[in-house]
């Protein structure tokens, strides 16, 4: 086997070399065993030997794979493939030096693009020191949305003295679903920061590779659906016990109220322990850390102050009851939950979850929700009580859901404009305004050339604001889901919980629980917008989330839970 280069520099394999999948014609024996070996390999669990190792490296890194494997058969096998690349120190070598080097020089000459990479056009309204924090302030979505309408999908920005490119549109989506695997890896030192904070040294969100990938299959039950809803009348008790705070006729402040729903839904179902005594301080303590690691937006003293202290100390004692309660001899006669999970991997694998990484694992659930789940019910319910038509269609569907008591798993399934709503809500306000990347291997796109090592913004739910795309962009539209229109299945149109091997492992927890908890609160009480003509505010950072300033008033209750 050898590696040759056309005129341009380009490398690839020689063709006596390459893996002819669907063209088997081979010109000896040799060469189809090598063939029949290296399928077997990506297809099966078997390890192969160092020999096939660095076959497969080489054949990865020059993306031979991805051109003569059917697209379906490719996806598959890609993350094999990738597991086996960097199975030998001399594989990863020769792959890293590859693409990092060899592919990124020659395509560069090839397109007539600039290595350097650079001259994009930078975002308007830029302020010395500040740079563009008036703006994200203000709206993030409709700024970098702006941006793209008068820039284009590739533009700068810059926030406190650091520079983002940010990639925007349905065409940087497309490519980024496509490419963003290669192109792309985590902002490990914004996680890593994050992760200390918690006396851990990584976070599931801070990783990337084959690690990650098993990790993440990992929690997946833990995060999943199922955990919500496998007690109902425990999630809806949570929402009616906060609700029952709530004065009659006087106003309430409904994003920390939300706020509070969310988090003991979470840490109780998922978890196993309730963390309503320590709500406040969970909030505390994750505001501080998102400010200073991923915003950036605060200096690193502000997670070291009195009151974050305090909060991480009583976050400390929720682990200690959480781990308490999960010893193996409490837990034979329950189902598993994530923390069960996350501690029989420590127990059984303890070189992949240390002690200090299973804190961080472990309070996940009360951190998951406390912006992101929050913010989107609170807006949810904020675009229904603008929308009276739509309310009483929510309405109808949640007094039908419980009819018979309790509401059941497959009830929730069963609820058509319940869930276009939350899918309207979601495109308006999505879950992740944008995703924080670095660039691992220099790309071109849109006639740039993006080099490795570049700090970037994904900006996917640009796209969900562009009437092209959505006619009538800004207008709560539920029908827009209907399966006559279909707006949001153009490609790259639609994208509320990010996209590729980082996107939310728990939207569909997350739609779950927004669901029970906006027909729970519909079904028990009448509320009315205070005052009836308030326009929402939103703040923008680390999340946009609702203002205090949103507020709703109970005018009578329906029926009153419990």
């Amino acid at each position: 086997m050898k590696i040759e280069a056309d005129e341009s520099g380009f490398f690839f394999l020689s063709r006596r070399a390459t893996l002819a999948r669907r063209h088997a014609a081979t010109q000896s024996q040799q060469a189809e065993e090598t063939r029949q070996r290296i399928l077997q390999a990506i297809f099966s669990d078997i390890i192969p030997d160092t020999r096939d190792i660095v076959i497969i490296s080489l054949a990865h890194a020059c993306d031979i794979f991805q051109r003569i494997l059917p697209t379906d058969e490719y996806e598959e096998a890609r993350e094999r493939i990738e597991l086996i690349s960097r199975l030998e120190m001399i594989s990863r070598s020769v792959i890293d030096g590859i693409r990092n080097l060899t592919l990124a020089e020659a395509y560069a000459r090839r397109r007539g693009i600039q290595e350097k990479g650079g001259g994009w056009p930078r975002a308007s309204g830029h302020l010395p020191i500040i740079g563009h924090v008036l703006q994200f302030r203000k709206t993030i979505n409709g700024f970098l949305t702006e941006q793209y309408r008068n820039l284009g999908p590739v533009f700068e920005v810059s926030l406190l003295g650091k520079k983002w490119l940010v990639l925007a549109g349905p065409e940087a989506n497309r490519f980024l679903m496509r490419e963003g695997r290669d192109c792309l890896h985590n902002d490990h030192v914004a996680w890593q920061g994050f992760a200390q904070q918690f006396g851990g040294t990584r976070s599931l969100a801070g990783m990337d590779g084959p690690e990650h990938v098993r990790l993440r299959r990992l929690m997946r039950d833990g995060y999943s659906r199922g955990q919500l809803v496998k007690d109902i009348p425990q999630a809806v008790a949570i929402v009616e016990n906060e609700m029952r705070q709530w004065p009659e006729n006087r106003p309430v402040s409904v994003y920390p109220s939300v706020q509070r729903m969310v988090v003991d839904q979470l840490g109780t179902l998922m978890s196993g322990i309730s963390p309503k005594e320590h709500v406040d301080d969970i909030l505390t303590f994750i505001h501080a850390l998102e400010m200073v690691y991923m915003a950036r937006m605060y200096p690193k003293f502000m997670a070291y102050t009195p009151k974050v202290r305090r909060a991480r100390r009583r976050v400390e004692a929720l682990f200690e009851q959480v781990l308490a309660a999960h010893e193996p001899t409490l837990r034979s006669e329950e189902t598993p939950n994530l923390s069960d999970i996350l501690m029989e991997t420590r127990r059984s694998a303890p070189d992949f979850i240390t002690d200090t990484d299973l804190f961080v694992d472990s309070i996940g659930p009360y951190l998951a929700g406390a912006d992101t789940s929050s913010s989107a019910t609170s807006l949810m319910l904020y675009s229904l009580l603008k929308h009276p038509d739509v309310l009483e269609r929510v309405r109808d569907e949640a007094d039908h859901l419980f009819a018979d008591g309790a509401p059941t798993a497959t009830g929730l399934n069963d609820l058509p404009v319940t869930q276009r709503a939350i899918q309207e809500t979601l495109r308006l306000h999505p879950i992740v305004p944008v995703m924080v990347r670095t660039v691992a291997n220099s790309f071109e796109f849109a006639g740039y050339w993006i080099p490795a090592g570049t700090s970037v913004w994904v900006a996917m739910p640009v796209s969900h604001h562009l009437p092209e795309l959505y006619p009538d962009p800004e207008r709560f539209d539920i029908d827009r889901f209907l399966p006559e229109r279909r707006e949001h299945g153009q490609p790259g149109a639609y994208t509320p919980f990010g996209f590729g091997p980082h996107s939310c492992l728990g939207q569909g927890a997350a739609q779950a629980q927004m669901t029970l908890i906006i027909a729970t609160i519909l079904h028990r009480a009448d509320i009315v917008l205070d005052p009836p003509d308030y326009q929402m505010k939103l703040d923008s950072i680390p999340v946009p989330s609702p203002n205090r300033s949103f507020k709703i008033r109970l005018t009578q209750w329906r029926q009153k839970g419990g």
